[in-house]
């Protein structure tokens, strides 16, 4: 039994999507420095310093990175939005 999380990559797992009927409607990378430091100090509590209006600095900076292959390759973290195909 496994009792942590599977990491995958990106292709797999979108394979994995296609096979149980669904389609991939869109795909992005809001794992970046930002969601560290704010939204996961649990997993990087090192990192939760700094002032929130740091990280919505960084947030602001991160965005146009969160469709591109930039985002892509340094992101911890994909949000897939998917439907089921008819």
């Amino acid at each position: 039994m496994k009792t942590t999380e599977e990491a995958f990559n990106l292709p797999d797992l979108n394979r994995f999507y296609e096979a149980s009927g669904f389609k991939l409607a869109d795909q992005i990378y809001p794992g970046l420095l930002a969601y560290i430091m704010y939204y996961n100090p649990d997993a990087f509590p090192g990192l939760n310093i700094g002032p929130e209006s740091l990280v919505k600095m960084m947030f602001a900076l991160e965005k146009y990175f969160y469709s591109n292959w930039i985002g892509g390759k340094l992101s911890f973290a994909t949000l897939s939005l998917l439907h089921k195909e008819k």
